[in-house]
């Protein structure tokens, strides 16, 4: 089995996880390929002596014959591996150093052992999770126009407020007054989406949510849709300058010359995530985000 690694620059990120995951991989016939810059970080940083081969890119991953990415981090950084994988079906697996992890398997140094073997012995289940995908601006941002969680227009920091007019399958809908609109996913209604109001969904259901950014207007409220129509925004104002940006990772300056409609859909291809056999998204809105907690009790 080949399994590459991906992680942040961050001292968080230790060579203790990597010798474990080496360690285990080695003894089970397996073979570890790190990304380049957190290999050449961690021989620089924390002086790591283990010699590694590297990969840099999806082609690397597609050459190698790349079986399982994991992702060392956040839910921010496994977001970034939607760029990694592109459109390949490789499984991610998010192995969480950072804060919060809902979409990641929370783990200490000691617990790696567990998840490694369970990988190595192919016991997981792979969820195939719905992306959006940016069809227009056409250029792709940061070389990839899909998102995980979501797209979000908003405005920028001197911009003003932005009349957003929203279409579905090019059928008129309203026109929202607001800092901006997210386009989610079901996946992503636990993140952004959620913070502005929107509702939770189950990550198996084939919807979008489109939820206002701080709207001026009390009748302005999130909506669930099927993930089977094409959305569209124009955007119109007294100084309507505004950025695009997918899952919070790369931003694409949109200026205020530009009236050309937005159109957000669901993505062709579906990324495979990792979880526990014992795994349930329920358990994890309770622990994670605390939903239904009452602390009177």
């Amino acid at each position: 089995m080949n399994i590459a690694l991906y992680a942040r620059n961050t001292p968080t990120n230790k060579p203790d996880y990597i010798s474990t995951i080496y360690g285990i991989l080695r003894q089970n016939q397996s073979q570890l390929y790190l990304f380049k810059n957190y290999y050449q970080y961690l021989k620089s940083y924390f002086q790591f002596d283990k010699n590694l081969p590297t990969v840099e890119n999806t082609d690397d991953l597609k050459k190698y014959n790349i079986d399982i990415l994991i992702s060392l981090g956040g839910d921010g950084t496994l977001l970034e591996t939607v760029s990694l994988v592109q459109k390949l079906p490789i499984p991610v697996c998010g192995i969480n150093t950072g804060k919060l992890g809902f979409l990641t398997y929370d783990a200490n140094p000691t617990q790696i052992d567990n998840i490694i073997l369970s990988l190595i012995q192919n016991q997981y289940t792979v969820e195939k999770r719905d992306l959006l995908e940016l069809l227009y601006p056409s250029h792709q941002i940061g070389g990839i126009n899909y998102a995980l969680n979501e797209i979000v227009i908003h405005k920028t920091d001197n911009g003003s407020m932005l009349y957003i007019d929203i279409f579905i399958d090019d059928i008129y809908l309203t026109t929202v007054f607001a800092n901006g609109v997210i386009v989610s996913t079901a996946t992503g209604s636990t993140a952004y989406s959620l913070s502005c109001g929107g509702p939770i969904l189950e990550p198996g259901i084939n919807a979008m949510i489109i939820t206002p950014i701080a709207s001026h207007s009390l009748n302005a409220r999130p909506i669930v849709i099927s993930n089977h129509h094409v959305l569209s925004f124009k955007i119109s104002g007294r100084n309507p300058q505004y950025t695009l940006s997918l899952d919070s990772q790369t931003y694409y300056p949109v200026l205020d010359f530009d009236r050309e409609l937005i159109k957000v859909s669901r993505a062709h291809h579906q990324f495979h995530l990792v979880v526990p056999h014992h795994y349930h998204f329920f358990n994890s809105l309770k622990s994670k985000l605390h939903w239904g907690s009452d602390t009177r009790i």
